[in-house]
């Protein structure tokens, strides 16, 4: 798994909005939903508040606690599954 390194952003072709508990995104692009929950939706509600990687891995091991080897590499999966849909871009260093 490659290290998550730099600002990502959401897309301009993302549109979120929560809803009960649940973060739902918009593709404008291909207008596929997709919902997210609990952590999944807390690292959303994060990069929305610009956190970068590291800013994001620290939150979830304070507020979830657990090894944050783990949580790192849980946070590059995810983040990286959504750089690849397209829903988050690279904002630079």
């Amino acid at each position: 798994m490659v290290h998550m390194n730099g600002r990502i952003q959401v897309s301009r072709d993302a549109l979120a909005r929560e809803l009960g508990g649940e973060v739902l995104v918009l593709d404008l692009r291909t207008s596929l939903y997709f919902g997210m929950t609990g952590t999944a939706a807390r690292i959303w509600q994060l990069v929305e508040a610009g956190a970068t990687r590291e800013t994001i891995v620290e939150t979830l091991a304070e507020e979830y606690g657990g090894d944050r080897d783990v949580i790192g590499a849980d946070v590059d999966g995810f983040l990286a599954e959504l750089l690849e849909r397209g829903l988050l871009d690279r904002a630079g260093p």
